[in-house]
Parts: structure tokens; C-alpha cells; sequence
């Protein structure tokens, strides 16, 4: 059905020039043509009777259209089946040539990288004693209390206070263990990135730095006081600025991704339902309610976020563990 002509271009970038036979498109062109002899209103002509060359030359464009709306999809994915070709982004389409016997096209993207990772053993993470001090709890509290005239009342009460500083203490302590946690997970990736060698696909160091981007100008209320040529430049130089860190984010992806490989780290159906439950509840909503809006894209997109995870879990349990060093002051 197609004939394909493979590029391969910089990095993760491919090229595929693809040309659909003749018969294919002639068929596709002859079909789309009949629906629209049935449905055209030209002037002068009853519905269903208007000569086909005058439908042709009336909806041109819109049969053009429609043929390689059709066609394109079909044939592209014919195409990666024939080069075994798996992309990790849309295709941009180019090159485009058309008529009522030929379609041919240019379509480029991305595909995985090949990772090549060294040995993963033998990485380390620093032990960190995490101790919320009584000074700590103290300040953080004065400074809920100086913005919350009622809990000031509540907390003159003796045995009020020392369960607001319970409560507090054990919130300090989360945040303090989900911080660690973040920091031992960069920690692993920045070892297994320095035994990594591989390029990450552009397209996909854009769309998360977009992301990025995206979330850091929505906390920069103050932008929307500038013009719009300011609030273009803002947002240039700190995509710029954006950019290591998605592609960083992006290779990390990767990297952990190779290892869940050779690991052989499994996520079931099951751990699927199970971490959308959690979602649900978390949302205030009922299980069925929130997976209903949950398309099969975002349901492998959670499944690899649990892949890594458990990834990353694992790594950390075969770390060697390094005091860090603890200064004491006389």
C-alpha cells in the first residue's frame, strides 16, 4: 500500500517519505466523491443529481481534504510497521503532494533513544539524620498563630497548645521525610545519568519544558501587568532557563525506564485500579466517577509512573548508605 524512504536525521529525529499507491488513493478520492453526490445542494441540481465534475470542481478542496485526512493516518502507521519504527510524538507532516492518483509526504519525529547505561551497582546515597527541633516547632507555630487571631485564643489553653504542637511536629516531619525522599531519588538518577550515554528526543524536551513553563509564569502573577511583548520576552528567556532541567526530567525517564528493563520491574492491572482508587479518593470522588475520565493513554502513562517508582524504591534498597559527616560545635 506504501512505499517509504527512511531518514535518519540528528539524534532521536527520523525522517519517513512516504508515497501511497495509486489504486489506494484513486479508491479513497472515488468514495469521498459518491458520499458527496448524495449530500451536495448545487444550485440549479436536485439533491443526489448534480453532474460528479461539477461536484468535483465546487468541493475540490474539501474532498482533497477529507482523502488525506483519511489517508495519512492509515498509511503513516503502515509505514512504521514496515521501518519497525515506535515514535514518542506526533509526526510533522510536510512536503505534501496530491492529486486524484498520488498522495506523497514527508513525515518526521521522534523515536526512543537507545540507552546505553554502565553497571547500576554500587550506587550510594547519604544518610541524613532528619530531627525536627522543639525551636523549630515553636517558630513555625508562632508563625500559624500571628496570622490566625482564633487558634491565638485557642492556644492559651496549656494541653490545646502542646496538641497543636503534636500536630504540627508530625506535619514538619512529613514534609521533612518527603523531602529526603526527592532528594535521594535525584541523587540516584544523577549517578545513573553520569553512567548514561544517550540523547534525549527534542520533541519531548519541549512539551515538558512547556509544561514547566507553563506552571512557573502561573505562579508569576505580576506578568499579566505587562505588555504583550514583555510577557513574550519573560517567557522566552525563562523557557531557556526551563530548559536543562526538562531535559534532565526527560533522560531520567529514560534511564530508569532501561532499568525497570533488566530489572524486569512489573506493574499489573491490578496496581493500575488500585493507585486510581487512591486518585479518586484523593479527587472526593467514586472510583467508577474518576476512571470513567481516565482514557487508555493516561492509564499506561500511571502504570510507568508506578514503574519508576518501584524502579527507584529498588535502587534506593541496594544503595550503600554514607554517613554524612556530622560537625559539632563546642
Amino acid at each position: 500500500m506504501v512505499k517509504t524512504e527512511l531518514k535518519v536525521l540528528e539524534g532521536c529525529r527520523r525522517q519517513l517519505r512516504i508515497e501511497v499507491e495509486p489504486e489506494t488513493v484513486k479508491k479513497t478520492y472515488q468514495e469521498i466523491i459518491r458520499d458527496a453526490e448524495k449530500s451536495a445542494q448545487i444550485p440549479g441540481f436536485r439533491p443526489g443529481k448534480a453532474p460528479r465534475e461539477v461536484i468535483k470542481e465546487r468541493y475540490r478542496d474539501v474532498i482533497s481534504k477529507e482523502v488525506v485526512e483519511k489517508l495519512i493516518p492509515e498509511t503513516y502507521r503502515e509505514a512504521l510497521e514496515s521501518q519497525d519504527l515506535k515514535p514518542v510524538c506526533e509526526p510533522e507532516i510536510t512536503d505534501l503532494e496530491m492529486t486524484e492518483e498520488q498522495l506523497i509526504y514527508t513525515a518526521t519525529f521522534d523515536i526512543a533513544p537507545v540507552v546505553e547505561l554502565e553497571s547500576y551497582s554500587g550506587l550510594s546515597l547519604e544518610k541524613k539524620e532528619m530531627q525536627i527541633t522543639e525551636e523549630e516547632v515553636n517558630r513555625v507555630l508562632e508563625e500559624v498563630l500571628a496570622h490566625n487571631p482564633k487558634i491565638q485564643i485557642e492556644a492559651r489553653d496549656l494541653k490545646a497548645r502542646e496538641n497543636m504542637k503534636q500536630n504540627l511536629r508530625q506535619r514538619l516531619e512529613y514534609q521533612a521525610q518527603v523531602i529526603a525522599g526527592q532528594e535521594e531519588d535525584d541523587r540516584i538518577v544523577e549517578q545513573l545519568l553520569s553512567r548514561s550515554k544517550f540523547t534525549a528526543p527534542e520533541s519531548m524536551v519541549t512539551e515538558r519544558a512547556i509544561e514547566l513553563l507553563r506552571r512557573e509564569l502561573g505562579n508569576t502573577p505580576d506578568i499579566k501587568t505587562k505588555n504583550e511583548a514583555e510577557q513574550k520576552k519573560i517567557a522566552a528567556e525563562l523557557f531557556e532557563k526551563i530548559k536543562p532541567r526538562a531535559e534532565k526530567e526527560v533522560k531520567a525517564s529514560f534511564v530508569l525506564a532501561e532499568v525497570a528493563k533488566r530489572e524486569k520491574v512489573d506493574v499489573s492491572e491490578e496496581d493500575a485500579d488500585k493507585r486510581i482508587e487512591i486518585l479518586a479518593k484523593m479527587a472526593g470522588k467514586e472510583k467508577e466517577e474518576f476512571t470513567a475520565n481516565i482514557s487508555a493513554e493516561q492509564r499506561e502513562e500511571l502504570k510507568g509512573q508506578i514503574r519508576i517508582e518501584r524502579t527507584l524504591t529498588l535502587l534506593k534498597k541496594r544503595s550503600l548508605l554514607i554517613e554524612k559527616p556530622r560537625i559539632i560545635k563546642a
